[in-house]
């Protein structure tokens, strides 16, 4: 059906998450070339809304065919995620530069790989037998967002005191 097809074109971001090496990594890419399109924040905010509304139906769909809990071919979460780490440099930090990007790229991935409590406790709930369906997906979401947010501060703590722009 038309609709398990358009879910998966934005579960996986337009098909980066069938990319055989580092999908996760090149989806969090993606959230990066988003964010450098959309500069104005009230722009900005609604698509992060808009992502997490249409990305959960996404995957919500995409899971109803997937053979495992958390498939690494999804990686709009990794665009959600992303983008979250990114909130600062449009919210507090006037402009970017391209120090910003990568610092917030290195700092997402490392918290969406490390999985430091409190996003090992949402990450390990996708994977429990009693989760499906809107808690599953939240999970899948969750945790890369709350390492967005980590990523985030992280972000604003090292322009803050490290003087980075």
């Amino acid at each position: 059906m038309i609709k398990y097809r358009i879910a998966t074109v934005i579960s996986t971001f337009f098909f980066l998450g069938k990319l055989p090496v580092a999908p996760g990594t090149v989806g969090s890419l993606g959230g990066i070339l988003l964010f450098v399109l959309i500069k104005e924040t009230y722009a900005y905010l609604l698509l992060v809304f808009g992502l997490c509304v249409v990305g959960s139906w996404s995957v919500r769909l995409s899971l109803e065919k997937a053979d495992s809990p958390d498939p690494k071919y999804i990686v709009i979460d990794e665009v959600i995620g992303q983008m979250v780490a990114l909130a600062p440099m449009i919210l507090f930090h006037n402009g970017s530069s391209t120090r910003m990007y990568f610092l917030s790229f290195i700092l997402f991935r490392a918290f969406d790989i490390w999985k430091p409590w409190p996003i090992n406790l949402v990450d390990e709930l996708t994977y429990r037998k009693n989760i499906s369906g809107t808690g599953q997906v939240a999970c899948i979401i969750g945790d890369d967002m709350l390492a967005g947010l980590a990523a985030g501060a992280g972000l604003s703590i090292i322009v803050k005191y490290f003087n980075v722009s």
